[in-house]
């Protein structure tokens, strides 16, 4: 069985005295991957790359935070360690962090959806921002019915990294 995502279900009194929308809470309460998961649009081995993607985001702009008043964060970090906000990792996370998260962000990070549209950003906006795939798609231009092919190429690639996938290869790599 794949670990549940780690997002956190939200009631109606979490937004008391915020303002809230219904339609904010009602985003907030569907977790997106999860609900691909179970339709079988996304394998199990999609949705664990996306579980761990997710803790590894959160990870960072948590340790991020908490550096951001200290004087620590302005001094660089030893080369092996990454950018400030990796030390402030825990040990585990900045483990799958070294091994197999820094290499997906940086091919992600460079391959393009559409011309001016990295697939890196498209794939955030669902997994850590929880965005329905339609609305990635309407937000960025894209066409539509389009956006699980790229989510599925790119959790199968965080996959292909993390030694979970055989790499898929091209027809034209077997000739």
């Amino acid at each position: 069985m794949v670990k549940a995502t780690a997002r956190k279900h939200v009631s109606e009194t979490d937004f008391q005295g915020y303002g809230a929308t219904i339609e904010t809470f009602k985003k907030l309460q569907v977790d997106v991957v999860k609900r691909l998961w179970e339709k079988g649009y996304l394998d199990d081995t999609q949705a664990r790359a996306a579980s761990e993607i997710l803790d590894i985001m959160q990870g960072l702009e948590t340790a991020s935070l908490k550096m951001s008043n200290a004087v620590e964060a302005f001094a660089s970090p030893p080369k092996r360690m990454g950018p400030p906000a990796v030390a402030g990792l825990p040990m585990h996370l900045r483990d799958k962090w070294q091994k197999r998260f820094r290499h997906w962000i940086a091919e992600e990070g460079n391959a393009f959806v559409v011309p001016g549209v990295r697939r890196l950003e498209v794939v955030v906006r669902v997994v850590r921002d929880n965005r329905p795939l339609g609305k990635v798609e309407a937000e960025y231009r894209l066409p539509r019915r389009s956006m699980r092919a790229v989510l599925e190429a790119s959790l199968d690639r965080y996959g292909e990294i993390a030694g979970w996938i055989r790499p898929v290869r091209l027809l034209e790599d077997c000739a």
